[in-house]
C-alpha cells in the first residue's frame, strides 16, 4: 500500500514544494524514465499514449485492456458537493458548473459503468457521467505499467517495446 504521506512527498518533490499542480506530460515522462520513489521502491511505467476522451469507445477499450486511463480534468465547484455527498460527477448549470472553478486535477480511471467512467481520486472511487467527462476533461492518456505489462492479449508487447526503442531517451 502506498500511503497518502508518500504520495504527497513525491508530489511536492515534483512540484518543487508548493501545491502548484503538475504538467501531466512532464509527470508521465518522469514516471516513465526515472519513476516515482515511494518507500524503498521505485515505480515506473513502460509507456503512455494519448487517448481521445471524446471517443468513449477508445476510453472503454483502453480500460478493458487493463491499461487504465489518466485524465486531466478542470473540476467545477459543483464536483466538490457531488463527491462530498456520494453523488456521481454530473453536469450541472450555474456558476458552480464553470470548468476549473475548483481547479485542475489528475485522476486515474481503472473502470467504467454504463453511466460513465469510474475514477480513483482522494483515496476513493468516484463515478462520473460520460457528459461530465466530455465537458470537464482536457487530456487523457493510457498508461502501460512496466511491472505488470499487458494483462490481456489486445496489445502486442513486442511491438510496443520495438516502438519505444525508436524514441529518444
Amino acid at each position: 500500500m502506498i500511503t497518502d504521506k508518500e504520495v504527497l512527498k513525491e508530489y511536492f518533490k515534483e512540484t518543487g514544494g508548493p501545491d502548484t499542480g503538475l504538467v501531466v506530460l512532464d509527470s508521465l515522462n518522469k514516471w516513465r524514465h526515472t519513476g516515482w520513489k515511494v518507500g524503498k521502491h521505485t515505480y515506473k511505467i513502460q509507456a503512455f499514449a494519448e487517448v481521445n476522451f471524446r471517443t468513449h469507445d477508445e476510453v472503454r477499450q483502453a480500460i478493458f485492456a487493463d491499461v487504465g486511463v489518466g485524465l486531466g480534468v478542470q473540476l467545477p465547484n459543483a464536483a466538490k458537493g457531488q463527491i462530498q455527498t456520494g453523488q456521481p460527477w454530473d453536469v450541472t448549470t450555474g456558476p458552480d458548473a464553470t470548468p476549473g472553478s475548483w481547479g485542475g486535477h489528475y485522476i486515474y480511471v481503472p473502470g467504467y459503468t454504463p453511466s460513465g467512467p469510474v475514477c480513483v481520486t482522494w483515496g476513493r472511487k468516484q463515478q462520473m457521467t460520460w457528459a461530465w467527462l466530455d465537458k470537464y476533461c482536457d487530456e487523457a492518456y493510457a498508461i502501460f505499467d512496466a511491472k505488470n505489462r499487458f494483462k490481456k492479449t489486445l496489445i502486442d508487447p513486442a511491438k510496443i517495446a520495438a516502438f519505444l526503442r525508436t524514441l529518444p531517451q
